[in-house]
């Protein structure tokens, strides 16, 4: 039997947000350019107007979600965030400046090459010569004092593991590296941007006007660097000089990064969904779930909407919970099936965006009442947009 139920969400705490990516647009056609633009936190389903004639821009959508535009950004152009109603929920005003040659930071607040504020965050992608694709994050926890100076003290992190720390500081726009250890420091230039060359960088995360290259060669090493104004270390390739074993030997990769109070800036999202539930085993027969049988609350409840229950019912549910992301609009649905394939739920939610979690009650009982039979069931989550399946997460339960 087939059942549809409504998906009932967290009540935002906070006001919403709207956001745009890049934070100022130098990457022109002419005098327009594109950008993603991000939403969280709104009262509930919400559309994107633009410009005075508030042209809709977007449906209705969830609480959190993205749009990319065209290429038709142009300066001061106004993003409003609107509910059914037509409540401005947030707003922002686009910056587009182009052919720059002496942009600053790409809209970001530091002009540093470097920023080194307590809980700045960036993540890379690292290869190397025993293994691809692991993915470490440097995290400033703390500003420290060594022989005299200030450092601001980045622990590099991989998965739950903390390998190394790190201790940069800046002084004069130069930055300076500890290498070794705290106790038996020797400090090096790390970046002296006037002595570097200098370009615009792009990557998944955008673009950015300025950045410095600089090449470092020591005896039987060479390692390559870039640093983007504003936003710090995008890259880094080291080589070995060392003949027939010499060549590629490590390379880092900016995939995204956290400034202060800011946005995160992370590349196009990649589709995911999870599925998860509050207990792989449910006892059902012992009566320790919830009960979402509908009690007769008042005299004159069958006047109120809803059809109470009979007293002494059980219909027994499980808090499942859904993560599900990806770039623009998604559906998904979930299923519950037996051991023998045959499905007993099964719930359509559309209108998914962005970066969505979701909590159900998992109804565990059939037409009259009923709770299931005992046995092994599998729990399905899916994203699709249109005809076509973005991901799948799939969870084995039990019921006793």
């Amino acid at each position: 039997m087939r059942y549809a139920i409504l998906l009932f969400l967290t009540i935002p705490s906070q006001a919403a947000t709207l956001s745009i990516s890049p934070p100022v647009i130098y990457d022109c056609t002419g005098s327009v350019g594109k950008a993603t633009i991000r939403w969280k936190d709104a009262s509930g389903p919400v559309q994107l107007l633009v410009g005075p004639a508030k042209a809709v821009f977007t449906g209705f959508g969830g609480t959190s979600g993205s749009a990319e535009t065209g290429t038709w950004v142009s300066e001061g152009l106004e993003f409003r965030l609107v509910n059914p109603k037509g409540d401005v929920e947030a707003n922002l005003v686009a910056r587009v400046q182009c052919n720059t040659t002496s942009a600053s930071a790409n809209g970001l607040v530091s002009e540093s090459f470097f920023p080194l504020e307590t809980g700045n965050q960036w993540m890379y992608r690292f290869d190397s010569r025993i293994g691809t694709a692991a993915y470490i994050t440097w995290t400033v926890v703390g500003q420290q004092v060594i022989g005299g100076r200030r450092y601001a003290q980045i622990a590099t992190t991989s998965g739950n593991t903390t390998s190394a720390e790190v201790f940069i500081r800046e002084e004069g726009g130069m930055l300076y590296r500890i290498n070794g250890t705290v106790n038996n420091s020797m400090e090096e230039l790390y970046l002296n941007p006037g002595a570097a060359s200098h370009a615009p960088f792009r990557n998944a995360l955008g673009s950015y006007p300025d950045a410095a290259y600089q090449t470092v060669q020591v005896p039987l090493n060479r390692e390559t660097r870039v640093f983007i104004r504003g936003v710090g270390l995008a890259r880094s390739r080291n080589d070995s000089l060392t003949g027939s074993s010499g060549g590629f030997v490590s390379s880092m990769e900016l995939v995204d990064f956290r400034l202060g109070s800011g946005p995160r800036v992370e590349g196009p999202i990649t589709p995911r969904i999870a599925v998860s539930i509050e207990s792989a085993i449910l006892d059902v027969t012992g009566r320790l779930l919830t009960n979402c049988a509908l009690p007769c609350y008042f005299a004159a409840c069958g006047l109120g909407g809803g059809v109470p229950d009979p007293p002494g019912t059980y219909k027994p549910c499980a808090r499942t919970r859904i993560d599900a992301a990806a770039e623009g609009d998604f559906q998904v649905e979930l299923s519950l099936k037996g051991r023998d394939g045959i499905e007993v739920f099964h719930l359509t939610a559309l209108n998914s965006s962005g970066d969505t979690t979701r909590f159900i009650q998992l109804p565990l009982y059939v037409e009259g009442n009923q709770p299931l039979s005992a046995g092994v069931y599998a729990l399905t989550a899916k994203m699709s947009r249109g005809q076509n399946e973005l991901g799948t997460a799939n969870m084995p339960m039990e019921i006793r």
